[in-house]
């Protein structure tokens, strides 16, 4: 949650409110929701107006809990919505408020104009919203009942603020009429409708008018013409093509209305008929004419006048249906005088069986007469054929056929819009279709496999050539989607196609629901520990894994799954530092749920639990078994819906279903055969398959299973190869300093989908925790799995923005990540003030306050310390403390968040960063401040930043320059003040080294020891040297210092320049840098105390393909004398190279152009000129070079032969060669030079047994410098599981003054689960003498024993240092605590100590309870140990009601090396005011003795009386 106030009270009341002001406030759990019963949860950004102010809210979905004062706020909701609910009311126990809003959306739906019945259309369903914050709706369909949805579609949608999306959704147009659809979004007044008019096309229907229908049959058979009757059955006028063939006619003709038909088409209105004769003169038997109109052709058969026999037959209906009656009907006319009599053969389509007069023998009596057959037509595709009779002898005249096409009636089915409930009755939608002429009764059979039932079958009256829409209806009483199977029937024969369906039904033994449980916590007081919370879910109700969560204000934590108590509860352990907010999960239940029992929380300090609010014992927690997570419900149990498998996956199924009924498995449309089936077991009624290893295809996988009538569906996902890389943060990372920086690397599919599998090389601003992946490649590896890769960085404890770049083959990304403040609220006070007064010391005042807090204000995050005894100082840059306070074993509090005034305070935001805090000064291009307390300011915005610092600087520097000598560990003259060190290993470029990962400092010794082992010589061979700018301890004085800068970023440069003055000392620098995938470039100057001549440094990398390049020059004041460095341009597109390369040292500068050829793998051949230009002339030499690496071996030689010019020749080598396993030489050695002078470094590194020795020479070929040799030996030791050692040693010897520094050390290590330590010794003797340093630590807990000890101690030259040792124990009544410190830091070396054992007696008896507290101190020291101090004492306290309490006490206090002692006797009485202050006072008698100072506060003389408060949140 982010929020912002407008008010602007002072810094004190400010502080004054976080510390103390927030005790006053109300938890109020606060959400947003749209309008209406049950409404979804959104995201809002809201403005809430009170008493104190106005202030800013942005709630996530699932709202946040804020901590407001008691009374009324207004609310106003940013852009884009309207609020409905305008106030709300905060009692003093808080509240619970959720306020309705109306987002502004807008809803569009469009359908096509028209379409016929039958048709396939979309509908497209438009939603934008212009809501402020991501908004996730789902439209409700509403369809008119001539309306059918094909197949369900996901309308759910979340949508970005300003986001459009268009939805489809198919339909199928089930009627000719006026067709809606109405689109709501349940909570929203937005609603959008569509229309569609269902319209058939034009039809042409032809029809042949039968000679019966005339008065005179026979007249009619013998007319030369016909009559058709075109009707357009279709909804739309028509325009139909006419086209006639004739055969054995003469004067083919057709006439409309007695007239010739004009053209070649013929218009008819829908709906309506055309009356069209056909006449022409037949010259023979078989005449005939073809009219085909709008593509229906119809014979006309025509006789002639004068023939003796003739015959006309006819089909009706032509377009039978399954079930229907086909008729048959020869009309004949014989004039021959007589009766006639032949054969006459019937033939019809094979599925068609006509009943009717045998055709051997057939009498045709004289005149008119008519022959009948009849057959009913049977199911079976649709197909066309011809009926036709055929006489033979006397009856060879009768020749005639007709079509008859068998036609089916047209079912689809659709999906209804609702899913029934298990056991309710199911839809299935249904078109059916006409294609017929003539109206038909149809009877729908519906067939359903067990255990469903399918209703009644349904009658539907079809009229001609029309579609209807029913629905039919289906029980099962199981979850899943039955099959169904829906067969048309005309008077009991299947008239179509049987459409199968499926009707989908939820699995409701009980109405199942999904709930979110939301758990308020407020833990106050509590600044150390972890807290356990525990949770019983209400009756009935059942976790839903995954969905735990800790709501932080606007963040939400995921937290791992809960482990489950024997009661039932579910335990958890809130994330480090959280202490208030809201515990949320979701559960799933079938009845109401009762109101939730609030949390059960218990603080685990140390090894003692403290009730926070219910009942729980860590005891209860630990043993609490793990979340079994239960199979998926359904028949398919393995894998879950939206499992994301492996690149090239393969995956297991789980099936669970009834025994004995029939089950196909498939995976994507394959079925998938029994082999696979790898397990497989029967219990009672159901059985259970396992399929092994089941192949995947990338993309979408959809598995499906059918058990008898039931199935079930998942889709699984394997992604595809991966295209690109992307950097982002988890979720949970801010920079609280505690929990390290989580950045996820992953690479991505086409899909955005994780994919794939290798190492990523990865470069970061910050530190790296984890280790490299591949420590033998260059760079920072990481490994990807299934695409990912979690990589844990250095916590840090201020807003900052990590900059990444990440490779991975050719992919690269890029990204600049900002890493937030937590929004939190926390406070933390202790104030005591007091008066004493006694005869030695008078009246004295005491008053000593600490506090902190962190709180959200003006959209960011306030962090304010302050300290009345001086805030500590960082422990160093190395060991950056944790954001937040904490109470240290031993020491005093530290805070990461310090200065030296006392007082210190941080606000960040994104854009915005200020404060007054001690760190690093950091300027851009001013690498070389030191580390101060100061006064910043930052702010970002637009690829432009300005910083601004005000410093209290320490007063003097010390630096110390150190020549590498082999070794790593180097000592410092003085005493350092850590943290304001500064080490850069200088060469041709600076390289300034960070603390904690490039080296470590002991601020006690002063020892500086390195990660790596540094070289004498840079790449060029040129000197380096280790350079150390600190400030000693003990150094009076501060100076003030200011500095200002800016940085500019525009694609990928970045501009930048600062200036400071630092006391007396001005510095300024400017840089700049330019950065895109394989190139990079960077140019700076400085100028300040550490290089007041200036010094420039310039650097650079290039790799685009074949062609690669590097730059490193660098060099101060005089640049034709110091600048040195060196460059590299090379083109490599195979076998043959070119390079051009230059270098500059010591004011000359050499330039080479050089060929390259690589005759073998691993083996490089050049050779090419080399100029030498300076100011000694110019020079010409021939450079000849050879690069080998191959197995063991990395050679580089290469040598310059003078040529023009009288330069000295000049032989370099570079050799790594691996021995053997254990033994391995390098050497960097060069020759040259006026008197052939041989310099560089020579070793030998071997591994005998697990020890590791190394032997390193180095040459330094300069006059005046001697040569060195350096033996080491490193041997680690196990002796068990628990207990390692370390051994090293080292001598150091110059040849030429025969010298030795020896070197030694040993460390132990002990490791065992809940304790570690460590104690080591180092020591040294050269030159300066003996040093000798015992170094150590333990801490952990040992049964219920607490221990800490840490230390670090100078033996010789002189004793120094400091040793911390802590102990605890307790138990429910007893509690012992004793602390022991030496410390040599201060100006008088002290031991001191002190134990006390804390006894409670309840209440026994007559007796009332008790509390005894003997104790023992001491105070010695170390210089005058006559001065040596002990006390003994013993209090005890009787409490007299639950506020008051007396106590009486008594101390015997001495200094043997005085003789001198003394006895104190005390009363007091305490009263405890509330639950934050305390108020004791009393008095305190010497009752003899000598008059000495008590050792701790209650065993001085004479009155006293105090009141401590403390508290926070």
């Amino acid at each position: 949650m982010t929020t912002s106030f407008r008010m602007r009270p002072r810094l004190g009341a400010l502080l004054l409110s976080a510390m103390l002001g927030l005790a006053q406030a109300a938890p109020v759990a606060l959400r947003a929701a749209l309008s209406g019963e049950d409404a979804p949860a959104v995201p809002a950004t809201v403005t809430l107006l009170g008493d104190r102010g106005e202030q800013t809210v942005m709630l996530p979905e699932g709202g946040a809990v804020l901590d407001l004062p008691p009374g009324e706020f207004r609310v106003t909701v940013a852009g884009g919505a309207t609020l409905l609910t305008p106030s709300f009311t905060v009692t003093e126990r808080g509240a619970d408020v959720t306020l309705r809003v109306q987002p502004d959306v807008t809803v569009r739906a469009q359908l096509p104009a028209t379409a016929a019945p039958g048709e396939t259309v979309t509908a497209r369903v438009t939603l934008s919203s212009a809501y402020g914050a991501p908004l996730t709706l789902t439209p409700e369909l509403s369809l008119s009942p001539g309306l059918l949805l094909l197949r369900r579609v996901n309308l759910t949608r979340t949508l970005a603020p300003g986001q459009t999306v268009t939805l489809e959704v198919p339909l199928l147009v089930g009627a000719a009429e006026d067709l809606g659809l109405s689109v709501n979004i349940r909570g929203l007044n937005a609603r959008a409708d569509a229309t569609l008019l269902g319209r058939a096309p034009a039809r042409a229907q032809v029809d042949l008018e039968d000679p019966e229908a005339a008065d005179d049959a026979g007249a009619a058979i013998r007319t030369a013409g016909r009559t058709l009757t075109v009707r357009n059955v279709g909804g739309e006028d028509g325009v139909f093509p006419v086209q006639v063939q004739a055969q054995g006619v003469r004067d083919a003709r057709v006439m409309r209305g007695g007239q010739p038909l004009g053209g070649a088409t013929l218009g008819v209105a829908a709906g309506q008929e055309v009356r069209l004769d056909v006449a022409g003169e037949a010259t023979g038997p078989g005449a005939q004419l073809t009219v085909t109109v709008g593509g229906v052709p119809t014979r006309v058969p025509l006789a002639a006048p004068d023939a003796p026999l003739l015959g006309t037959l006819s089909v009706t209906p032509a377009d039978p249906l399954p079930g229907e009656t086909v008729t048959v009907t020869l009309r004949l006319d014989n004039r021959s005088g007589a009766p006639v009599s032949g054969p006459l053969r019937v033939q019809a389509p094979t599925w068609l069986t006509l009943d009717g007069p045998p055709g051997d023998s057939v009498t045709v009596p004289e005149g008119t007469s008519e022959l009948s057959w009849t057959a009913r037509v049977p199911f079976g595709p649709a197909d066309r054929g011809l009926v036709s009779v055929e006489g033979s002898g006397p009856l060879a005249a009768l020749r005639d056929a007709r079509p008859v096409t068998r036609t089916l009636l047209a079912v689809q089915a659709g999906v209804d819009p609702d899913v029934a409930a298990a056991g309710s009755d199911g839809l299935l939608p249904l078109l059916v279709r006409n294609p017929t002429g003539r109206p038909v009764t149809v009877r729908l059979q519906v067939d359903a496999q067990a255990p469903a039932d399918s209703g009644l079958p349904a009658e539907l009256d079809l009229e001609p050539h029309a579609a209807a829409v029913t629905n039919v209806s289906v029980q099962s009483p199981e979850a899943g989607t039955v099959s169904v199977t829906v067969t048309p029937l005309i008077a009991g024969v299947v008239a179509g196609a049987p459409q199968p369906g499926g009707v989908t039904f939820a699995a409701v033994t009980q109405a199942q629901r999904r709930s979110t449980l939301r758990l308020p916590f407020d833990i106050r007081g509590l600044t150390t520990g972890r807290v356990l919370a525990a949770h019983l879910p209400p009756e009935g109700a059942r976790f839903v894994p995954g969905s735990a969560t800790a709501l932080l204000d606007t963040r939400r934590v995921a937290l791992p799954d809960p482990r489950v108590g024997d009661d039932g509860r579910l335990h958890w352990t809130l994330p480090e530092g959280v202490r208030q907010g809201a515990l949320v999960y979701d559960v799933l239940h079938s009845d109401a749920l009762d109101a939730p029992l609030p949390l059960d929380l218990t603080a685990r300090v140390g090894e003692r639990d403290l009730p926070l609010a219910g009942q729980l014992r860590s005891e209860d927690a630990a043993r609490a078994a793990p979340l079994q997570v239960s199979e998926r419900d359904g028949l398919i149990r393995f894998p879950r819906d939206g499992t994301v498998l492996p690149d090239g996956g393969r995956s297991d199924v789980t099936l669970e279903g009834p025994a004995g009924v029939p089950v196909r498995l498939t995976v994507n449309g394959e079925e998938v055969p029994d082999e696979r089936i790898g397990e497989a077991g029967r219990a009672f009624d159901r059985e259970r398959r396992v399929y092994v290893g089941l192949p995947m295809q990338v993309g979408v996988n959809v598995i499906e299973v059918r058990y008898g009538a039931l199935s079930d569906r998942v889709q699984v996902v394997v992604p595809g190869a991966a295209t690109q890389l992307d950097l982002s943060l988890d979720g949970s990372t801010v920079a609280d300093g505690s929990r390290p920086v989580a950045l996820l690397v992953r690479s991505l599919d086409a899909q955005g989908r994780p994919s794939g599998e290798g190492q990523v090389t990865l470069s970061t601003s910050l530190e790296p925790l984890d280790p490299d992946a591949d420590p033998g490649a260059p760079g920072y590896q990481v490994n990807l799995r299934g695409g990912v890769a979690r990589v844990r960085l250095e916590a840090v404890s201020s807003a900052q923005t990590l900059e990444a770049e990440a490779l991975l083959g050719q992919l690269r990304a890029r990204a600049a990540l900002f890493v937030p403040v937590p929004q939190l609220t926390s406070a933390s006070y202790q104030a005591s003030a007091g008066l004493t007064y006694s005869a030695r010391g008078g009246l004295r005042a005491q008053l000593s306050a600490r506090g902190y807090a962190e709180f959200p204000a003006w959209q960011g995050q306030m962090q304010v310390v302050a300290d009345t005894g001086q805030l500590p100082g960082l422990d160093s840059a190395a060991t950056a403390a944790r954001r937040y306070a904490l109470t240290g074993s031993g020491t005093e509090p530290r805070s990461a968040l310090s200065s030296d005034l006392g007082f210190a305070f941080r606000f960040e935001r994104q854009e915005l960063s200020a404060g007054y805090f001690a760190g690093p000064l950091n300027l851009p291009g001013l690498n070389s401040l030191p580390t101060a307390s100061a006064l910043r300011v930052t702010t970002h915005g637009r690829g432009v930043s300005l910083f601004a610092v005000a410093a209290r600087v320490p007063g003097g520097t010390v630096t110390d320059t150190f020549g590498p000598d082999g070794g790593r560990r180097f000592t410092l003259r003085a005493r350092p003040l850590v943290g304001t060190e500064r080490v850069v290993l200088r060469g041709a470029t600076d390289q300034v080294l960070t603390a904690g990962r490039d080296y470590t400092l002991d601020p006690v010794t002063g020892d500086l020891t390195l990660a790596r082992t540094p070289s004498l010589f840079g790449p060029n061979f040129e000197r380096q040297t280790l350079v150390v700018t600190y400030s000693a301890v003990g150094e009076a004085g501060v100076r003030l210092g200011a500095g200002v800068g800016a940085s500019v970023q525009r694609g990928g440069w970045t501009l930048g320049g600062s200036v400071a003055v630092l006391g007396t000392q001005p510095a300024f620098g400017v840089q700049a840098r330019y950065v895109r995938p394989g190139t990079e470039f960077g140019v700076a100057f400085t100028r300040g105390p550490d290089s007041p001549e200036g010094r420039l440094s310039v650097a650079g990398s290039v790799q685009r393909g074949p062609l690669s390049g590097s730059l490193s020059v660098g060099g101060s004041g005089d640049l034709r004398v110091t600048l040195a460095g060196a460059a590299e341009l090379a083109y490599r597109p195979g076998p043959f190279g070119v390079k051009l390369s230059g270098r500059v040292q010591e004011g000359g500068l050499w330039t080479a152009a050089q060929g390259e050829w690589r005759p073998a793998e691993g083996v490089t051949l050049s050779a090419g000129p080399e100029v030498r230009w300076g100011a000694q002339g110019t020079a010409l030499n021939a450079l000849l070079g050879v690069s080998v690496t191959r197995g063991n071996v990395s050679a580089d030689l290469s040598h310059a032969q003078p040529l023009l010019g009288g330069d000295d020749p000049l032989t370099r080598l570079g050799v790594s060669y691996a021995l053997s396993a254990t033994t391995a030489v390098t050497a960097r050695v060069q020759r040259g030079g006026p008197d052939g002078a041989l310099s560089g470094e020579v070793g030998v590194s071997q591994k005998l047994g697990t020890s590791n020795l190394n032997v390193t020479y180095q040459l330094p070929g300069v006059s005046g410098q001697s040569s060195r040799a350096r033996f080491g030996v490193n041997t680690p030791l196990v002796f068990s599981p628990n207990l390692s050692a370390t051994l090293s040693a080292s001598l150091l010897r110059d040849l030429d003054r025969g010298v030795n520094t020896a070197g030694a050390g040993f460390t132990v290590n002990y490791r065992r689960a809940g304790l570690s330590g460590t104690l080591g010794v180092d020591g040294t003797r050269g030159e300066g003498g003996a040093r000798v340093t015992v170094r150590g630590g333990v801490s952990g807990t040992v049964k219920t024993h607490v221990l800490s000890v840490d230390g670090s101690l100078q033996v010789r030259p002189e004793l120094g240092g400091q040793l911390n040792v802590s102990h605890a124990w307790r138990s429910d009544r007893a509690a012992l605590l004793q602390y022991h410190r030496f410390s040599s830091l201060g100006a008088d070396p002290t031991l001191e100590g002190e134990v006390a054992l804390h006894v409670d007696l309840p209440r026994a008896g007559g007796r009332p309870g008790l509390t005894l507290q003997p104790s023992v101190a001491y105070q010695l020291p170390t210089r005058r140990r006559e001065d040596l101090t002990g006390q003994l004492g013993l209090s005890v306290t009787v409490p007299l009601d639950g506020r008051f309490s007396v106590g009486v006490s008594g101390f015997l206090i001495g200094q043997p090396g005085r003789e001198q002692y003394a006895a104190t006797l005390g009363a007091d009485v305490r009263v405890r005011v509330n639950e934050n202050l305390r108020v004791v006072g009393g008095y305190t008698l010497n009752v003899a003795g000598a008059d000495l100072a008590g050792l701790t506060p209650g065993a001085g003389g004479g009155f006293f009386v105090r009141a401590d408060l403390f508290g926070g949140r």
